[in-house]
């Protein structure tokens, strides 16, 4: 009942890529979803004010970057456990088909 030390080495990998996912998944998700909320419920305010030549929305970009900024990172952190967690691709030669 001893596993081999690359299987155990296996294991600890996906373990880690599939935390890195959990981890940015969440991130993405709920940092994404509340700047999304927020951009959909001020959108019919950003429009009367943009129609009436009002630049006073612009003061709404911080918020943006602030909601955006996290999403981004929760996504890199997504891509990286997913990286971590599928198997590696054989590589092929150039020229070559599989």
């Amino acid at each position: 009942m001893t596993q081999e030390p690359h299987d155990a080495v296996e294991m600890i990998r996906k373990f880690w890529g599939a935390a890195l996912m959990a981890v940015g998944g969440l991130i993405a998700g709920l940092c994404g979803s509340c700047t999304l909320l927020i951009v959909v419920m001020a959108f019919s305010d950003f429009a009367a004010q943009m129609m009436r030549g009002d630049l006073s929305w612009l003061g709404t970009l911080p918020i943006l970057l602030i909601g955006i900024v996290p999403t981004f990172v929760g996504v890199l952190l997504f891509r990286a456990g997913l990286r971590r967690f599928r198997p590696p691709r054989p590589k092929v030669a150039p020229g070559t088909f599989e």
